[in-house]
């Protein structure tokens, strides 16, 4: 039998200039299991930084929609607040409406200031009453009239009910932030900031895998490429501020 030492990089990049914050790496495949462990990291970093959690400013942290889970979304707080993709719903939605005649929750937006949620068609369900295994209900006061009434309702309807777990809440809250616009352009600035630095280091380094075998060496050979690349950056930082007559500080080191 033939295998591949492999590993899991992670990095997180502060927006302003694109410097590697926090670098980690193991080798568990799957992405979800590793934000929480670098959102602490991130909230360490902010004490350092003579931030605290009642601060009004928060860190705002983007992440794929291979991190989307109710679990990492229970990680935010105190100074962190996520913004996770849960994937493209529109082919989601696409694919659900071929396949099932009822509209699933997935169907409706979470209103968090209303505690309720909104049909397709803009209808509000109102919570009802907590069910005795943790769940809430919610129902739309009045479906008549609606046009997606056959879409909706299933046989023998009137209303439109949701039975809801706590963390679905949770999962529906996150999904309707990323939907509002200032918190999507948020997002959409991974592009530039996740993404760039692990373009330059693949192709302007040239690395694209450890050599070395052992979990502590091959993170510790991880994040030397990370500070290089940190290096690199401020370097060409400091050129181009001088070439357009940005920086006339002098730095001495004694």
């Amino acid at each position: 039998m033939e295998f591949d030492y492999g590993y899991n990089a992670q990095v997180r990049t502060a927006e302003s200039h694109g410097i590697i914050i926090v670098a980690d790496l193991s080798n568990d495949p799957a992405d979800t299991e590793h934000l929480p462990q670098v959102v602490e990291e991130v909230r360490e970093l902010r004490q350092e930084l003579g931030f605290n959690a009642e601060d009004e400013k928060q860190t705002q942290m983007s992440a794929d929609s291979g991190y989307f889970s109710a679990d990492n979304i229970k990680a935010e707080g105190d100074g962190i607040a996520l913004l996770i993709a849960s994937g493209r719903e529109k082919q989601k939605e696409e694919k659900e409406s071929t396949g099932s005649r009822v509209y699933s929750l997935k169907r409706f937006c979470y209103d968090k200031e209303e505690d309720g949620w909104r049909c397709p068609e803009g209808r509000l369900l109102i919570r009802d009453t907590m069910q005795t295994d943790g769940k809430y209900r919610y129902v739309c006061p009045d479906c008549a009239g609606c046009k997606l009434r056959a879409c909706c309702l299933k046989s023998g309807e009137d209303r439109r009910m949701l039975i809801v777990a706590e963390d679905q809440l949770l999962i529906g809250e996150m999904r309707a932030r990323l939907k509002k616009p200032e918190k999507h352009a948020v997002y959409r600035k991974r592009k530039w900031v996740a993404e760039q630095p692990i373009g330059q280091i693949k192709e302007g380094l040239g690395f694209r895998g450890v050599t070395m075998r052992g979990d502590d060496y091959a993170l510790g050979q991880w994040r030397f490429v990370c500070a290089v690349q940190n290096v690199m950056k401020a370097v060409r930082f400091i050129a181009n501020s001088r070439k357009s007559g940005k920086m006339e500080a002098i730095i001495s080191v004694a």
